[in-house]
């Protein structure tokens, strides 16, 4: 069937098309010949009115979408935007180099340089007086130490991951924290084996260690254990799961258990489902070694594509399918690395700087110095803090 466009309304600006109205050619001709009537021109007028507003409307929220989205622009690009990870409490200064320049951890030399003279030009002695003394030493230390590819790898490792606060880090006597509850993101990608496992300073299952009521409570509640399937001797059984059905669960890339809400049921419930393994392949184990531990595996499984050994066949006595690794044996030698690894850092961090940690109180000691127009000028993200 043959259609033409008809009461066409022109477009206003680029955000919107012209709106057509598309009817069969026959109509419009019977249309013609008869003449419309007057309620019907009415109607159009009121119509094509409506269509006319319609329009006006989304061409305005399309201008005040791309408006905001051009002032984010140009705020990043002015070092403006703080790409931080706040933690519970409400953050009032720069914690990092990177927020000190108002930098993501991830921008380049020239971003680096070019948010560094920004900030420079907001606190400099001859602009700002004595009380920007400290702060330009302190930018100064920044940008030197960040522009080196080996300073900077070394200040990355003593900085928290993604999604972590400040608070874990830059401690010499804590690592970082190691409490029996932690936040908890969903990794799906991770999980499914899309992407490679990345190390996250905290476990991959979630934690209801500080939901159980008093009377589920026991011995492993009070010593802060948590459970570990070992996936490379389940034999899937499926027993744990009956018993403890909101602690573990079943992984669809393994093929095997697996625990995804620590501390789901009370402790009787969860012994039970630790003692209901007919391969003794679920443990007890601390927070520092469960975050080690189910790391290394889900990086041992995605090297493997999910294909793991039958267990079975191992025990008696025959090798099937992937490769059988003791995950206890590469969590210590991961944490063996990671440990050494942070201690090389903290080495060349005191050498470039002359301190190993508090990099964010003494960022904070300084920025505190600032008067309150520049903090406003060159940090609009942070208020001041109380003296």
């Amino acid at each position: 069937m043959k259609c033409e466009l008809q009461g066409a309304i022109p477009a206003t600006n680029h955000f919107a098309e012209a709106v057509v109205t598309v009817v069969p050619r026959d109509w419009a001709r019977e249309a013609t010949a008869n003449g419309p009537s007057t309620p019907q021109l009415l109607n159009e007028q009121h119509l094509a009115a409506v269509r006319g507003r319609g329009v006006a409307v989304l061409a305005l929220g399309c201008f005040i979408a791309e408006a905001r989205k051009k002032r984010r622009r140009q705020r990043r690009s002015a070092g403006m935007v703080v790409h931080s990870v706040m933690t519970s409490a409400e953050v009032s200064a720069p914690q990092t180099y990177y927020e000190l320049l108002g930098v993501p951890p991830s921008a380049g030399k020239s971003e680096i340089k070019h948010a560094y003279h920004l900030k420079m030009k907001a606190c400099h002695p001859d602009i700002c007086g004595e009380q920007g003394v400290d702060m330009a030493k302190l930018l100064n230390e920044a940008y030197a130490l960040l522009q080196v590819p080996e300073t900077r790898s070394a200040y990355d490792l003593t900085l928290p991951s993604q999604n972590e606060s400040h608070s874990q880090v830059e401690a010499e006597d804590d690592e970082y924290d190691l409490n029996p509850f932690w936040q908890f993101k969903p990794m799906t990608k991770e999980d499914r084996g899309m992407v490679a496992p990345t190390w996250k300073n905290r476990p991959r299952s979630r934690s209801n260690y500080n939901k159980v009521a008093e009377e589920d409570r026991g011995e492993n509640w009070e010593d802060q254990k948590f459970v570990y399937v070992n996936p490379f001797n389940c034999i899937a059984c499926r027993n744990c799961l009956d018993v403890s059905p909101k602690t573990f669960g079943w992984d669809n890339f393994t093929g095997r258990a697996k625990v995804f809400n620590q501390w789901g049921e009370s402790e009787e419930y969860i012994s039970c489902s630790v003692q209901s393994c007919p391969v003794d392949c679920i443990h007890w184990v601390g927070r520092e070694e469960l975050q080690a531990l189910e790391y290394v595996t889900a990086r041992a499984v995605y090297d493997d594509g999910g294909q793991l050994p039958c267990p079975m066949s191992n025990r008696n006595g025959f090798h099937a399918g992937g490769t059988l690794l003791d995950p206890f044996e590469m969590a210590k030698d991961f944490m063996r690395k990671l440990n050494n690894d942070r201690q090389r850092a903290r080495e060349k961090i005191k050498k470039a700087t002359g301190q190993v940690s508090r990099v964010r109180l003494r960022i904070q000691e300084v920025f505190r110095k600032l008067p309150p127009a520049v903090r406003q000028l060159a940090w609009p993200r942070w208020r001041a803090l109380n003296a």
